[in-house]
C-alpha cells in the first residue's frame, strides 16, 4: 500500500509494516473497521522494547504465508489509467504554526536529526522563547523519580503550553549541556493522581537548540508529502479496472491475510478477538476480508503494474540490497529474523520494497510546492 513518507524501518519497528497488506475498504462499516484495524497505537502508551528473539514471539509471527501477485502476469487482470499525468497539486506553507504544533508530538529527535543540518542548530547563545530544544530530564518526587518523569531526546518547543506550568518558562535562559532545576508543581487536577497537585523538582539539561523556521519548514513539507501519499493511494486505486478475476487461490489468499491480520491487531490493539472488533462497526467478516482483500489485491496488481512499465521490479541482487539496507537501519541481525519478527514471507517483503520504490517514483511526479512557487 502506498503509505506516509516515513522510513521503512521506522513503520516496521511501529507495527505497520505487520499490516502492510490491509486496505481501507469501501464496504459501509467495513471502511471505518479496516482504518481502526490499520490504526497505529497511541502515543501516549509506554513504549514496548522491540523483541527480535525467540522467547514470546508470538502473533503475527506465527501467522501463514500466502501468495502474492508476483506469481502472475497483472496486466493480464487490471488495465491502469494514465499515472503520470493525474490532476494533483500539493502546496505547504513552511511557516504554518498550526501544522508544527500538531504535527511536532509525533517526531522523534532520531527522525528530526535526519532532517536537519549543522546551520539549522543554534550554538551561541542560550535557549529563549519560541526555540526548539532537545532535552534530556527527570522529574523527581521527595527526592525520588517517578514515574514517567524521565526522558532523553525529548523535543519541547520553548512556549507552546505543551508542559506544565513553569517548565517551558524556567528554561528560558538556560545554556546548552548545562543541568536547570525546576521547582514546580503539578496541577490540582493532573490525570496522574499520585502527581496532582504535588511538588517535584525537574532535572533538565538543554542538548541542542534548533532553529524553529528549520523544524517548521521540514515538519510542513513531511505533512505535505504525507498528504499527498494519502491523495496518491486514492488516485491509484480509483485508476485501476479489474479486466477478469483474480485467481481463487490468489484471492483466498488475500482474505485469509486480511482476517489473520485484522484477528492480530484487533487482539494486540484493543484486546478484543476480530469478530467482536468488527461488530462495533456493523459489519462482519465475510464483508470484510471481502473488501480488504478486494482492494489490496487491485492495489498490489497496480504497484506492479507500474513497477514493471518504470524498471522498478526488483531482482534478487535488488532485493538483497534493499535487505541490506534496511538491516544496517534497524536492530534486526538477519533477514530469518525479521521476516519472523514481522510475519511476512519474502516474497511479500519483496512486494513491499517495490511498493516504496512506486511510492518514490510517483512522489517524485508530484512532489509537494511551496505554496506561491513556482
Amino acid at each position: 500500500m502506498i503509505r506516509n513518507n516515513k522510513s521503512t524501518a521506522a513503520r516496521l519497528a511501529s507495527g505497520v509494516l505487520a499490516a502492510v497488506l490491509m486496505m481501507t475498504c469501501a464496504g459501509c462499516g467495513a471502511k471505518e473497521a479496516a482504518s481502526a484495524a490499520d490504526a497505529t497505537p497511541s502515543t501516549d502508551a509506554p513504549a514496548a522494547p522491540l523483541n527480535t528473539g525467540d522467547e514470546g514471539n508470538t502473533g503475527i509471527a506465527d501467522l501463514p504465508y500466502y501468495e502474492t501477485v508476483l506469481g502472475i502476469d497483472v496486466d493480464d487482470y487490471i488495465t491502469l489509467s494514465d499515472y503520470k499525468n493525474w490532476d494533483i497539486e500539493t502546496t505547504y506553507d513552511p511557516t504554518d504554526e498550526s501544522v508544527l504544533k500538531a504535527e511536532l508530538p509525533y517526531y522523534s529527535y532520531d527522525i528530526l536529526s535526519d532532517y536537519l543540518t549543522d546551520d539549522d542548530y543554534i550554538t551561541d547563545r542560550t535557549v529563549e522563547d519560541g526555540d526548539i530544544t532537545i532535552l534530556d530530564y527527570v522529574g523527581k518526587k521527595d527526592g525520588v523519580a517517578f514515574d514517567g518523569g524521565t526522558a532523553e531526546g525529548a523535543i519541547l518547543w520553548i512556549g507552546s503550553h505543551t508542559y506544565i506550568d513553569g517548565f517551558e518558562e524556567g528554561l528560558v535562559g538556560a545554556t546548552i549541556d548545562e543541568q536547570v532545576d525546576l521547582n514546580l508543581t503539578f496541577p490540582e487536577n493532573y490525570q496522574a493522581e499520585e502527581l496532582a497537585g504535588k511538588a517535584v523538582v525537574f532535572e533538565v539539561i538543554v542538548r541542542k537548540i534548533i532553529k524553529t523556521e528549520s523544524v517548521s519548514r521540514e515538519v510542513n513539507k513531511v505533512a505535505a508529502q504525507n498528504e499527498l501519499s494519502n491523495e496518491l493511494a486514492d488516485k491509484l486505486l480509483g485508476s485501476v479496472t479489474l479486466k477478469t478475476e483474480f485467481p481463487v487461490s490468489l484471492v483466498t489468499g488475500y482474505q485469509q491475510t486480511a482476517g489473520n491480520e485484522l484477528d492480530y491487531r484487533a487482539q494486540n490493539t484493543y484486546g478484543i478477538d476480530g469478530d467482536t472488533f468488527l461488530q462495533m462497526y456493523g459489519t462482519t467478516r465475510d464483508a470484510y476480508v471481502e473488501e480488504v482483500a478486494k482492494q489490496d489485491l487491485l492495489m498490489d496488481s497496480a504497484v506492479i503494474s507500474i513497477a514493471k512499465k518504470e524498471g522498478l521490479i526488483l531482482d534478487d541482487a535488488g532485493f538483497n540490497a534493499k535487505v541490506e539496507n534496511f538491516l544496517a537501519e534497524s536492530s534486526f541481525p538477519d533477514l530469518d529474523t525479521l521476516l519472523k519478527y514481522s510475519g511476512l514471507s519474502e516474497e511479500q517483503l519483496r512486494v513491499y520494497f517495490i511498493t516504496e520504490d512506486v511510492q518514490a517514483y510517483l512522489m517524485g511526479i508530484y512532489e509537494p510546492k511551496v505554496f506561491g512557487e513556482e
